[in-house]
């Protein structure tokens, strides 16, 4: 297997960076359309709106993440995304051991996907089903990824194969 350390990072860099975006666009949304002032210094979060902005940032996260991601070859962004999966892992059971529910380094690196902990939360009452499909999610740019050519295979266009054929005769 050979694996090229220039590409193994571009998941974990994505991720902590699409969460620091994400959690400071969801403050905005939440400020200015999914809140009210109770007064008392109280604030009334509105859940389905909540739930519906984290829905539209995981979209737009995987739109970025589509355009980023669609010229590094899947085997490369399997590899990345295991290695954001471990990392993540790591910092959930490190979350989970202490008791402390509010790791910043976790929730920047899964805040980008935090729509799974929220629903799950909301549905089920349980977070927790919700961080390991959370510490799974990157997976999903394996998707994005280009398909690697056989080596030793070059592809030909029609046109150029029909060029050469023209040659020939």
């Amino acid at each position: 297997m050979n694996i090229k350390k220039e590409t193994l990072w571009y998941v974990p860099v994505f991720c902590f960076f699409a969460g620091i975006i994400s959690s400071q666009i969801l403050i905005w949304e939440i400020h200015f359309f999914a809140s009210e002032n109770l007064g008392n210094n109280g604030i009334y979060v509105y859940t389905s709106r909540f739930l519906i902005f984290w829905g539209i940032n995981l979209f737009l996260i995987l739109i970025a993440g589509f355009f980023i991601f669609r010229k590094i070859p899947k085997k490369d962004l399997f590899f990345s995304a295991l290695l954001m999966a471990v990392i993540q892992f790591i910092f959930l059971f490190i979350q989970i051991a202490s008791g402390e529910l509010s790791n910043i380094v976790f929730f920047y690196l899964s805040g980008w996907c935090n729509f799974f902990s929220e629903l799950t939360h909301e549905k089920l009452g349980s977070e927790f089903i919700g961080n390991v499909l959370k510490c799974l999610m990157p997976f999903i740019f394996v998707l994005f990824g280009k398909k690697a050519s056989p080596s030793g295979v070059r592809r030909m266009s029609k046109t150029s194969h029909e060029s050469r054929m023209h040659d020939k005769t």
